[in-house]
């Protein structure tokens, strides 16, 4: 009786590593499509707040009110001067300048003549004053009836993605989106 020669199945060097190649190939191409994805947001949301901007700086000069905004890290708001009651008014009411907040691992940053602008927590208020006037902060950017708009820089970062933005608006109210290879 012949005994056959016994033979061990299981893959071999070359098959796992070929297996390994594939694994790193679609991992790769999976992270870029991801990067990309968030590429393309953040440059939308740059060119958004442009765009805003302008349609805000138009709306003041044809209108001949103020309109300002407030830019926290994590979204804006557009507001307007009611000169009869003397305060800033919410301006969410109007569709196109609602209140905007950015997902959540995308920032803003904005400098306004080279400094960065940081706003105090509103002050708790007390208790027997009347009304329930919503607390209002002053804007840091204001487009003037005048057809003035305050300078500013405004950076937009995301998390794991390169590179950020930075959207420049000129004394003159001309614009620039710089594209940033290493953030800000």
């Amino acid at each position: 009786m012949r005994r056959s020669p016994s033979r061990e199945y299981g893959f071999t060097l070359i098959e796992v590593s070929v297996v390994l190649l594939i694994i790193t190939v679609l991992t790769a191409v999976f992270a870029l499509n991801i990067q990309a994805g968030g590429k393309k947001a953040l440059k939308e949301e740059a060119r958004r707040m442009n765009a805003l901007v302008r349609l805000a700086s138009e709306q003041a000069l044809l209108q001949g009110r103020d309109i300002g905004m407030v830019v926290e890290d994590n979204g804006y708001q557009f507001y307007l001067y009611d000169l009869t009651q003397q305060r800033w008014l919410d301006l969410s009411t109007e569709r196109m300048f609602r209140a905007r907040t950015l997902p959540d691992n995308m920032r803003m940053e904005i400098a306004i003549e080279e400094n960065s602008v940081t706003w105090p927590e509103p002050e708790e208020r007390d208790e027997s004053e009347e009304g329930d006037e919503e607390f209002v902060p002053t804007p840091q950017v204001l487009m003037l009836a005048s057809g003035e708009i305050t300078p500013f820089d405004l950076y937009f970062e995301m998390d794991d993605v390169e590179p950020a933005f930075h959207l420049k608006i000129h004394p003159d109210s001309s614009r620039e989106l710089i594209e940033l290879q290493y953030g800000f």
